[in-house]
C-alpha cells in the first residue's frame, strides 16, 4: 500500500485538475483556502492545486456547481 508520499507523487505525473484552473469556481475556492490558511484555521499539508481541484470536482459531481462555474 502506498503512502502519502508515494501518492503525492503518483499524481504529480498525472494531474486531473488543470481543466479547473481556468474556472471561475477555481478563483474561488482558492481565495477561501489562502483565507483559512492566512487565519491559521487550516494548515495545507497538500499542494493547494490538488486541494481545490478535488473541491470543485466533487461540487460539481453533487450538482452544486452551475455551468457558469465552471466555464
Amino acid at each position: 500500500m502506498a503512502g502519502r508520499a508515494e501518492k503525492q507523487k503518483q499524481m504529480k505525473i498525472k494531474y486531473p485538475y488543470s481543466e479547473l484552473e481556468k474556472t471561475a469556481a477555481w478563483v474561488v475556492i482558492d481565495k477561501i483556502i489562502g483565507d483559512l490558511v492566512e487565519n491559521k484555521d487550516i494548515i495545507e499539508q497538500t499542494d493547494r492545486k490538488y486541494i481545490a481541484g478535488y473541491l470543485i470536482r466533487e461540487l460539481a459531481n453533487a450538482n452544486l456547481l452551475n455551468n457558469e462555474s465552471l466555464i
